[in-house]
């Protein structure tokens, strides 16, 4: 992997070593954030590898994988409150204007 990876990982590796070992996923979660930036120095790529390295840790802990996406019609659904509707259109659920 990249030098950012490797300093991510060996960075979690010593945060990890602070927890206790029953420690529960939400903890685990608490003790990584906002902690990256000796990881990471801001740098896009690191940032990213930051990202990566804790999905990776956080996984091991019983994260869930990949959370499952939402459909394209309910994300319409969610942003604009049902289908769109055009009046001035000739199909229009109001009608169209003459």
């Amino acid at each position: 992997m990249s030098r950012w990876y490797n300093a991510a990982a060996a960075l979690i590796g010593r945060i990890d070593a602070t927890l206790p070992k029953d420690a529960d996923l939400a903890t685990r979660r608490r003790a990584l954030r906002g902690k990256g930036w000796p990881a990471h120095e801001g740098t896009y790529w690191g940032r990213r590898m930051w990202g990566r390295a804790v999905r990776d840790y956080l996984r091991l802990h019983g994260a869930r994988q990949n959370p499952k996406p939402i459909p394209a019609n309910e994300v319409d659904r969610r942003l604009f409150g049902g289908p769109m509707d055009f009046p001035a259109h000739p199909d229009s659920v109001r009608g169209a204007r003459p």
